[in-house]
């Protein structure tokens, strides 16, 4: 393995990666001066320059011909396998202006770079790291990760994380039931914040939504959650530790990905339509088992289990049942590729509220149903001031009960599709998510 070391101006500045110095060598231009000071030229092609490495210790000098420059240099160690002695080290020097021929007076500098270590300007610095034998070889400045610099200089993202974003939405939508018929055409309106909290040390992941909610016109209809948490793990220790003792005693391990989830504030007001219904959750909890999950938790498909507590108002508020309601669900959520354009969420819920039957002095309980099934795909289509938007399409059926009208009980179907517009959303920490896989590749618990 290369090993680095940083070095200051005059002496090498900042460390990159040795396993892509093995580029063209930059011819140099001699300099009218008694001593030549070698300069980079600006022919090599775009596709077989290195570029300079984000983070890595970088200085802003200035070359012979008043150029500003960024600046990247690194040593080999002499324990590397390479011929004996190593030598000089080589210096990446990349522009940074727009124009490369602009004198610094003039430069307009490029976008979205990492900052100077070393914010010098100076033309002796340059030639300092000259005299000491360095190789000056001409790079493209660097880029942060998930985003891309074109032949330009200008720098857009291309990587997205979808589970990072805050999101509005618009879309057309039409549903069928067995008793009412079909809407053939709602629109519908959407908003909502959700941020994934990966663990430091690679083996949980929390993830938070705020204000989340949907509204569908003609007729009114209401779904919001104010907030909802979920948590996956990747456990320390065996879920459940089995010991028998028949013969030579033996511990038997069961592993169980076990987590658990939360909400508050879950709102249905004039659910398919009704006028008289609406339903508050005031709080909700319980366990999560992740049957699967990669190595970063963003995809995975598990069960949950929980109990809420809510009440159903019926004729604008004036009376209502307060019930006890045990939920069940079936859910997975998937991001099939690197850059995030592609994501998939699927969830199949039960709920069992079980309480007051909402009639005055009526002290018997009342027993319900609402069964929910949801499947819903987003692509990535565009991205405007780097922020992603995204068609997103929907499937919805299910079956309730608890309904006032007893016309819009049953069985339902629904889709949508709309668009959604972040407002928010950066990168996918892919360097993570790499060294996630190399964790559980090496069983390390």
């Amino acid at each position: 393995m290369h090993r680095t070391r940083t070095r200051g101006v005059p002496r090498a500045l900042g460390s990159v990666l040795p396993t892509i110095l093995c580029t063209p060598i930059i011819s140099f231009a001699s300099a009218s001066h008694a001593a030549p000071e070698p300069v980079p030229t600006a022919t090599a092609a775009r596709s077989e320059r290195p570029r300079l490495v984000w983070g890595a210790a970088t200085s802003c000098l200035q070359d012979p011909e008043g150029r500003r420059i960024r600046v990247q240099c690194q040593d080999l160690s002499p324990a590397d396998p390479v011929a004996e002695p190593p030598p000089p080290a080589d210096c990446w020097v990349a522009f940074d202006c727009r124009d490369r021929s602009a004198p610094a007076a003039t430069c307009a500098r490029i976008e979205r770079t990492s900052w100077c270590h070393d914010l010098t300007y100076q033309t002796d610095a340059y030639q300092a790291l000259v005299s000491e034998g360095h190789r000056m070889v001409e790079a493209d400045p660097e880029v942060q990760p998930g985003w891309y610099r074109d032949d330009e200089g200008r720098a857009f993202q291309v990587v997205f994380d979808l589970n990072r974003r805050y999101w509005i939405g618009i879309g057309w939508a039409m549903s069928h039931d067995e008793r009412a018929g079909t809407n053939p055409a709602r629109v519908a309106l959407g908003a909502g914040f959700r941020i994934d909290d990966l663990d430091g040390d690679l083996k949980g992941k929390t993830r938070y939504t705020f204000l989340d909610g949907h509204v569908a016109l003609a007729p009114f209809e209401v779904r919001a959650t104010a907030f909802r948490f979920d948590r996956s793990v990747w456990g320390n220790d065996p879920f459940l530790r089995i010991t028998t003792f028949v013969g030579k005693p033996r511990r038997h391990d069961i592993e169980a990905a076990i987590g658990g989830w939360g909400e508050a504030g879950v709102l249905e007001h004039r659910p398919r339509g009704s006028e008289q219904d609406t339903n508050l959750r005031f709080l909700a909890g319980g366990l999560t088992w992740d049957l699967w999950q990669d190595a970063d938790m963003t995809s995975y498909f598990r069960l949950r289990t929980g109990v809420g507590l809510e009440e159903h108002f019926i004729g604008g508020g004036d009376h209502g049942r307060f019930a006890i309601t045990p939920i069940g669900a079936v859910e997975g959520e998937f991001t099939f590729d690197d850059a995030g354009f592609h994501h998939l969420t699927w969830q199949s819920t039960i709920e069992a509220p079980l309480g007051e039957t909402g009639i005055p002095d009526d002290t018997r309980l009342a027993s319900h149903i609402r069964f929910a099934n949801a499947l819903a795909y987003e692509l990535i289509l565009i991205a405007i001031d780097d922020q992603p938007v995204t068609l997103r399409a929907e499937v919805t059926g299910g079956y309730r009960d608890d309904l006032t009208d007893s016309k819009l009980n049953g069985w339902e179907v629904a889709a949508e599709v709309g668009l959604r517009v972040s407002l928010w959303a950066p990168a996918r920490d892919l360097a993570a998510r790499d060294a996630a896989r190399a964790l559980r590749a090496r069983g390390t618990k």
